[in-house]
């Protein structure tokens, strides 16, 4: 990727996480960024490329830090679990950004088949299989189907956090989740007991 490329996208993606999709200008990216609108129209040429683009980025660097975070974490699930809770806090919540960019982009591009649409249904998707696959490898049954409750309720969490409502809505949706999980639990295998005859034994 050229230096002019990264830069531009850099920009877009920090003005639009911080400032909206809707408010921010091809003029307003260009500013910031010091590069000249014919260098950012030769790299994107419309604000949904850019747009587009900006979110494939987005959802790449979130997917690799969540695989970060289960790669590097202990081995037990309740610990992967929590250091993806710590980073999603400080990812999502604790930052200042408006929302969920994926759903904003979704909700203004409702075309299914158009490119920004696209790229957000890639991103939830996605997470849904790496939740779906974390809770596989611990045998949860369903594994696909849990991973999507997982992600509704920090979601839902996050939306409450947005508009302000009272009370740490994340750490509501944490008691919920273990809840959740203690729930479908697989059980434990029963081991062969020591009496039992050997193969071939009558």
């Amino acid at each position: 990727m050229s230096a002019a490329r990264e830069k531009l996208l850099n920009t877009a993606l920090d003005l639009f996480l911080h400032e909206g999709l809707q408010s921010v200008g091809i003029d307003r990216v260009v500013k910031l960024s010091g590069i000249s609108k014919m260098t950012l129209y030769k790299y994107f040429p419309s604000k949904d490329h850019l747009i587009a683009e900006c979110l494939q980025q987005y959802h790449s660097e979130i997917v690799s830090e969540i695989q970060q975070c289960i790669v590097s974490s202990p081995p037990m699930l309740e610990q992967k679990l929590f250091i993806l809770l710590a980073w999603y806090r400080r990812k999502f919540v604790e930052t200042p950004i408006l929302g969920c960019i994926f759903v904003s982009a979704a909700n203004l591009y409702t075309d299914i088949e158009h490119p920004v649409h696209q790229v957000c249904l890639v991103h939830k998707h996605m997470l849904i299989d790496m939740i779906a696959q974390l809770l596989g490898g611990f045998g949860y049954a369903n594994p696909r189907e849990l991973a999507m409750q997982c992600l509704i309720l920090f979601e839902g969490a996050r939306n409450l956090y947005t508009i302000k409502v009272q009370g740490d809505s994340l750490e509501s949706a944490t008691r919920v989740l273990l809840m959740l999980l203690q729930q479908h639990r697989p059980q434990p295998q029963p081991h062969p007991s020591s009496s039992s005859p050997a193969p071939g034994e009558v």
